[in-house]
C-alpha cells in the first residue's frame, strides 16, 4: 500500500545538542511548517501520512521509500510499523542529495509492506493512536 503525505510537517532546527532522556520537542528542536517546502540538503523533516494504519496481530509493516524518491538521494531510516500498531505514521525524510528537493503534500514517498510474525507482539508503545504530526517524546 502506498502511503501519501499531508500538508503539516516539521523541519529539525540546529539546537546543538540533544538529550534523548531529556528534551521538548516543542521547543526549539524543530519548526513547524505546512508543506509543500524545498528540503535543502543535508535537511531533515518530520511528515505524517494521511493514511491511518492498522497492523494485524501477526504481522508487522516494513515501511520503505518509492525508488524515485531514493533516486532523488532522499533517505528514510529503517522503519517498522510493530503489531497491533493503529494510527498515522510520522516519517523522516532526510536529504543527502547536493540538490534542494520539493516535498509536496499528497507526494507517495513510501509503502508499507506487511510481514508475517511467528509470535503474537501487541504495541503498546507511547506512539498507539497517534493523529497526524507526532514529535518525538522522551525515552
Amino acid at each position: 500500500m502506498d502511503l501519501h503525505i499531508k500538508a503539516e510537517a516539521a523541519l529539525h532546527s540546529r539546537v546543538g545538542e540533544i538529550d534523548p532522556h531529556n528534551f521538548d520537542a516543542d521547543g526549539p528542536m524543530f519548526t513547524k511548517i505546512q508543506l509543500p517546502c524545498l528540503l535543502r540538503p543535508g535537511g531533515c523533516i518530520l511528515v505524517t501520512t494521511v493514511e491511518e494504519v492498522h497492523i494485524p496481530m501477526f504481522f508487522s509493516g516494513l515501511i520503505g521509500m518509492r525508488s524515485t524518491w531514493a533516486r532523488l538521494g532522499l533517505i528514510t531510516p529503517p522503519t517498522v510499523a510493530d503489531p497491533g500498531f493503529e494510527g498515522t505514521l510520522t516519517l523522516e525524510l532526510y536529504n543527502a542529495s547536493p540538490n534542494a528537493v520539493m516535498i509536496q503534500p499528497g507526494d507517495s514517498i513510501w509503502h508499507i509492506l506487511l510481514v508475517s510474525t511467528p509470535f503474537e507482539l501487541s504495541y503498546t508503545g507511547r506512539y498507539q493512536q497517534q493523529k497526524g504530526l507526532t514529535l518525538p517524546k522522551q525515552l
